[in-house]
């Protein structure tokens, strides 16, 4: 462009038969004019800025967007003169905007031819200035788009290289189908699953990798993609090339022209025998896991139904027993085994359909609005007989409003209750403190269980929650208490925990949420 512009200012200063002839261009943000071209200032090319707006003759220009006839510069009032003409001894001047096609852009810049004598230009010559300026426009837009097609070319070749690169590099078998569904292109991982070199399968149909039974399904899709346009997705039995089956899972979507014209289909094919094989070894267990389940409760059902029966009668004869033998203290020592063994049993059952109630997600819940100042008192005092037996200090403390209620099944939150300060008393030595709390905090009360006990080995405390857990059994209990303990809280939407510290107590806490919240 450069040589252009500089034939064109010759032209134009030779035709009009003028002293100086010059091609300003405007500079980014519209600041100013950068001299580009130029006859009759040597030295001055590309080393002369000019200002915009009325502070030039180029500037004034482009802000009126109009040819310009100065007919002697020392009478200008429209603009400021330039240094650069007046050192010259310039007097008439004429100028034309270089507009790029349309004006939908900005000006590329001035057209200027300057002479030495006044009056020199008149109307008749802006047409043929002007036809100059409108050359040096078409050649400015021809550069400018080449230089965006060579731009949109190589981002083109990146991206394509980018995109050759990502497809040769998956992990997943992408392959390229024309609308007759035959192959167009096969990547590595195709090879790599179907066990076919990309030059065996170019030109051929694509049902070649599946199975007999899923070859025909797998066209009437593919065909059915090529006439909605609709991605399509299935799993099918692959075939290998050495004939070995493969489960795959297969995604289609179709490939369009720039005009939106459907020209085949891209599918991406996954080799999903092991994950399939994992699932239905999930499905099978779990299968089992619901049978064995459905034989525990039913288990369960018919040993709560047939033992709590005679437990019952056990339990009523021995209580007309005891008052029967009242004066027989040996009978009485046995009766006594009796209905407490009767009630341990009983006990028992009530844990095992418990856990089954929880394990199951089936535990039942009567919630009603209970003052939680009122529960920690009536647990607090079911368990004072317990606690003075042992010589165990049992004590409670509020910290929450008078009249604070949580929304809960009272019966079950007794039994949480009874669980946790049982646990206390029976680990506790005589002297030992158990204190019951409750505080408010945020949308829920938080109960606590304070001991001063021997605590829990840390090895022990992640397992304290689980069944059957043998850091509690071997201390007499079922190991269903707290799993039960657990189950109750949650279901309550609560959570519960422990802290503890072998020979500094243990401490476990409770939500349950404040009725209303």
């Amino acid at each position: 462009l450069d040589e252009l512009f500089q034939r064109a200012v010759e032209i134009a200063r030779e035709t009009f038969g003028v002293e100086m002839g010059r091609l300003l261009e405007l500079l980014p943000g519209g600041e100013g004019l950068a001299l580009r071209a130029g006859v009759g200032l040597e030295g001055e090319v590309d080393a002369t800025i000019v200002g915009a707006g009325r502070r030039s003759l180029a500037g004034y220009t482009l802000l009126t967007g109009e040819p310009v006839l100065v007919e002697d510069l020392r009478r200008e009032t429209r603009f400021a003169p330039s240094p650069l003409l007046v050192k010259r001894g310039i007097l008439s001047a004429l100028t034309v905007v270089i507009w790029p096609h349309g004006h939908e852009k900005p000006p590329y810049g001035v057209l200027e031819v300057d002479a030495r004598a006044r009056g020199r230009f008149s109307r008749d010559d802006i047409s043929f200035l002007q036809a100059i300026a409108n050359v040096l426009a078409a050649a400015i837009e021809r550069d400018e788009l080449e230089r965006e097609r060579r731009e949109l070319f190589a981002r083109l070749e990146e991206t394509t290289q980018s995109l050759d690169t990502i497809v040769r590099g998956s992990p997943l078998a992408i392959i390229a189908v024309d609308v007759a569904g035959r192959v167009r292109s096969w990547n590595p991982a195709a090879e790599r699953l179907f066990g076919w070199r990309e030059a065996e399968v170019i030109d051929r149909p694509l049902p070649l990798i599946s199975n007999t039974d899923d070859r025909e399904t797998l066209a009437a899709r593919l065909a059915e993609l090529s006439r909605s346009g609709a991605a399509v997705s299935l799993e099918l039995k692959g075939l290998r090339k050495d004939g070995s089956a493969v489960a795959i899972s297969l995604w289609a979507a179709p490939r369009r022209d720039p005009r939106g014209s459907v020209t085949g289909t891209l599918v991406v094919a996954a080799d999903v025998t092991e994950a399939k094989e994992a699932r239905e070894r999930l499905e099978r267990a779990y299968r089992e896991t619901q049978a064995a389940v459905r034989t525990r409760e039913d288990v369960l059902a018919i040993v709560s139904h047939d033992l709590r029966n005679p437990l019952g009668a056990i339990t009523v004869s021995t209580a007309l027993l005891e008052r029967r033998l009242a004066d027989d203290t040996v009978s009485q020592n046995k009766l006594d085994i009796i209905h407490k063994s009767a009630m341990r049993m009983e006990r028992l059952i009530a844990d095992l359909v418990d856990m089954a109630s929880i394990q199951a997600g089936r535990l039942s819940l009567e919630r009603q609005p209970h003052d939680a100042g009122l529960l920690v008192g009536e647990a607090v005092l079911l368990h004072e007989p317990l606690a003075a037996e042992r010589a165990i200090r049992l004590a409670e403390r509020l910290e929450l409003p008078e009249g604070t209620q949580v929304f809960c099944d009272r019966g079950r939150l007794l039994q949480v209750f009874s669980n946790l300060i049982g646990n206390a008393v029976k680990f506790c030595n005589p002297g030992d403190c158990v204190e019951v709390r409750a505080a408010l905090e945020g949308g829920a009360v938080r109960f606590s269980v304070d001991d001063t006990g021997p605590g829990i080995p840390p090895d022990q405390a992640p397992h304290i929650f689980e069944p059957y857990w043998s850091g509690v059994r071997k201390h007499g209990g079922t190991g269903l208490g707290l799993f039960i303990a657990r189950g109750i809280i949650e279901a309550h939407g609560g959570k519960i925990g422990l802290q503890s510290r072998v020979g500094g107590g243990t401490t476990f806490t409770f939500t349950v949420p404040v009725a209303g919240s």
